[in-house]
């Protein structure tokens, strides 16, 4: 579980994290999606006052990001520079993500199976900064894991009941 998976992310994330997070915002995931033409460096920010992230900030950012990256010459080739906020189904990459999360629907994959399984989905029952309590509906039941041990997690979104239900007309 980390904001970002290999060297390259990381190399990027360490050029524009600080520089970000002085400007308000904190990064929550940074991916590299590699093309056949250019690739895709895709950014993911929360604000740090906690208020939503609008397409002014991902703006911002990304203009800001992209000076940076080119700057320091951190990634060679083409690449396409994608901001966004983290969206209702957003990744948990961070402790206090977890914390947040509490009470929530998650489903997460590990590095390290456990009781042969490596893909979970289940209600976050308790995070700290150590571990995390998972109750799942399968037979794996009620178990705890540490961070070191997932390799992804990101909330279930349940959108029954966000959409307006459609009525039927009788016909008179």
């Amino acid at each position: 579980m980390n904001i970002y998976q290999n060297a390259a992310e990381a190399k990027i994330a360490e050029v524009i994290a600080e520089s970000l997070l002085a400007m308000g915002y904190e990064l929550v995931r940074l991916k590299i999606f590699r093309g056949k033409g250019a690739s895709t460096i895709q950014v993911m920010l929360d604000r740090t006052d906690d208020k939503a992230i609008t397409i002014a900030d991902c703006e911002t950012a990304s203009r800001h990001a992209a000076v940076l990256l080119d700057k320091e010459e951190v990634f060679s080739g083409q690449y396409n520079l994608e901001v966004s906020s983290p969206g209702i189904d957003r990744p948990l990459t961070r402790v206090k993500d977890f914390i947040a999360n509490v009470g929530m629907e998650v489903k997460l994959s590990t590095i390290i199976s456990y009781n042969g399984q490596k893909n979970f989905s289940g209600l976050l029952l308790y995070a700290d900064e150590m571990e995390i309590k998972l109750q799942t509906k399968d037979s794996s039941g009620e178990f705890s894991m540490n961070y070191d041990n997932i390799a992804e997690a990101k909330l279930i979104t349940n959108t029954e009941g966000l959409l307006p239900k459609r009525r039927l007309q009788k016909k008179t």
